[in-house]
């Protein structure tokens, strides 16, 4: 009896790590931004590309000649809104809402300015692993969201998908397999039992 007991509460705790193991799986974000801690805590920051130095919540990081430019969050800080300040030095004469994140997952964790020419490229690079790419071609002085086939929202929705299946598919499989040992168990169990009223049934025999 305590054989059994045992052996279904050791499959039970088995069971349940490998489904918080799934859920984790499929609720995942980049790992390399996870270093910081939980996605869901960092505090939201406003980004204006038009400053030129670090601050307490980001890097600021220039190639030489401004070529390229990097804004990356520090820890436990990600970008929320991205903008743009009308300048004379960027070509720009209205603001511009370049991005704005509607879950903590879609923060960015940086954002990488790269020049084009007359125009230029702005990478955004979200906690979830998506890279969302804006471009500006002279004489415009608007950044325009680069199409990519699919939106990112729709391959955040399919691997969502993807790893759900993933997910039912282990836990089908844990099932199956939770059913085999406890079945098992029983079995061994019963065996016992019988073996032990067989003994005790010879012993009253020769008595």
């Amino acid at each position: 009896m305590k054989f059994n007991y045992l052996l279904n509460n050791l499959v039970f705790c088995a069971v349940l790590y490998n489904i918080k193991a799934g859920f984790k799986a499929a609720y995942a974000t980049s790992d390399k931004n996870t270093l910081c801690g939980d996605v869901n805590s960092r505090l939201p920051v406003v980004l204006v590309m038009n400053i030129a130095k670090s601050t307490n919540e980001f890097d600021y990081i220039a190639s030489e000649n401004n070529e390229t430019v990097r804004y990356e969050a520090k820890c436990n800080f990600a970008f929320q809104t991205i903008l743009i300040m009308p300048s004379k030095s960027e070509g720009t004469r209205v603001r511009q809402d370049l991005y704005e994140a509607d879950s903590p997952s879609k923060r960015a964790s940086k954002v990488i300015k790269t020049k084009e020419g007359e125009g230029s490229r702005v990478e955004i690079h979200l906690l979830n692993g998506d890279v969302i790419t804006f471009v500006k071609s002279s004489p415009s002085d608007q950044y325009v969201r680069e199409s990519g086939g699919e939106s990112e929202s729709d391959k955040a929705k399919e691997r969502l998908a993807t790893n759900r299946s993933l997910l039912w598919g282990v836990l089908i499989v844990l099932s199956g397999v939770f059913s085999i040992v406890v079945g098992a168990g029983t079995l061994y169990y019963l065996k016992k039992r019988r073996l032990e009223s067989e003994n005790l049934s010879g012993a009253d025999v020769e008595v």
